[in-house]
């Protein structure tokens, strides 16, 4: 008990630690704002993409009909995937300011004393009584877990994130990259805009040039398909990720250590 009373004082004074849960908070939070960034560009050229096809005319109304029909539920999706990038970034800074603030010289200060506290009154117990004794004890357990809580969720979270999910996220937010930049390529190759037909000649040209740009959009069409089904599947993968990491992961862990000082008071 005085070598864990001991550690337990000099750990609450220990800053390096803090420091290493900072860096991983922020470089999770840098992550996450890197990907929605991807995703919002991908909307965006999406958008684009709609905007333009609209301009052709006449035989491809029904081909841009399709294409509409196509991109609008991948537009929808990354709507919904902005807002579990909106609560995986609000958690990541919920356990910033939560971190920050344990680390306090307040809650830090108050558990080396607290700690020293409680191992003088071990060592001289005809200086208190059992209710001054079970007073101290809690209030140690009550700060050590303002102490050391987030800290402990991040260290544990991370070996889990860099070994399982790290290389997944980093991996469906370059599919995500591709597919803006092939749909982007897509949309610099597009047909000129018609000129105005003055003769029957430059109307049979335009009619055909229409014609052809009927069978651009169509494959367009089966481009877009074959490159949003790609990125639909990993933007639902990216919020899966992001969710157990940002939020299941370190729930699970507050629940386990929530019970682990109900039990400590308990057995007081």
């Amino acid at each position: 008990m005085t070598l864990l009373l001991l550690s337990l004082a000099a750990l609450a004074q220990y800053r390096p630690a803090d420091q290493q849960g900072a860096a991983y908070i922020q470089q999770n939070l840098e992550r996450s704002l890197i990907t929605f960034g991807v995703a919002r560009g991908l909307n965006g050229v999406i958008s684009v993409a709609q905007g333009t096809e609209i301009a052709v005319e006449p035989a491809g109304i029904g081909v841009n009909l399709a294409i509409g029909e196509i991109l609008d539920p991948v537009n929808d999706l990354i709507e919904r995937f902005s807002w579990v990038m909106l609560a995986s970034s609000t958690s990541l800074g919920i356990q910033a300011v939560m971190l920050d603030m344990g680390g306090g010289r307040l809650i830090s200060f108050s558990v080396s004393i607290l700690s020293l506290t409680v191992l003088l009154l071990l060592w001289l117990p005809e200086f208190s009584n059992r209710i001054v004794w079970q007073l101290m004890v809690r209030a140690l357990i009550l700060f050590s877990f303002m102490r050391f809580t987030v800290l402990a969720i991040t260290l544990l979270n991370q070996p889990i994130a860099d070994y399982f999910l790290s290389s997944k996220i980093a991996a469906s937010t370059e599919v995500l990259k591709q597919t803006t930049e092939r749909i982007q390529q897509v949309e610099d190759n597009e047909q000129p805009d018609p000129i105005e037909n003055s003769n029957v000649v430059e109307r049979f040209q335009g009619f055909f040039r229409d014609i052809g740009s009927t069978f651009d959009a169509k494959k367009k069409l089966a481009h877009y398909q074959e490159v949003t089904a790609k990125a639909v599947n990993h933007i639902i993968q990216l919020a899966a990720l992001f969710i157990v990491q940002t939020l299941l992961i370190p729930l699970l862990f507050l629940w386990a250590l929530l019970k682990l000082m109900r039990y400590l008071l308990s057995a007081l």
